[in-house]
């Protein structure tokens, strides 16, 4: 399965863990990557970022932590919807801390 719409390469300062997580976010916050849409295969985006498959998996395994991906056994990695992302996307791009986040959401 070709996958054109990952377009995005590494770019910038950091960990090449740091940048892998950064270009996946960057084609999820501009639409090329909708909620629910799976990902390339891991060995894909390993060859596609010139870096080790473990770098990738690091990167994945972190956004699926923070929710903004999910993963589905023998079935892959897919974009999570944007309710469950939301807030860890908007706490990415403002770099706050999560309680400085749940604070200034208290009403």
């Amino acid at each position: 399965m070709k996958n054109a719409i990952f377009t995005e390469t590494t770019q910038g300062g950091g960990s090449k863990v740091h940048q892998v997580k950064q270009a996946i976010r960057r084609q999820i916050l501009n639409g090329k990557l909708k909620p629910g849409q799976k990902l390339p295969s891991m060995e894909k985006l390993s060859k596609h970022f010139g870096c080790s498959l473990g770098i990738v998996r690091q990167g994945i395994y972190t956004l699926t932590a923070e929710g903004v991906l999910y993963s589905m056994p023998r079935k892959g990695v897919f974009v999570a919807q944007k309710k469950s992302r939301e807030a860890t996307l908007l706490w990415s791009c403002r770099h706050l801390n999560w309680s400085t986040w749940i604070a200034s959401t208290r009403v």
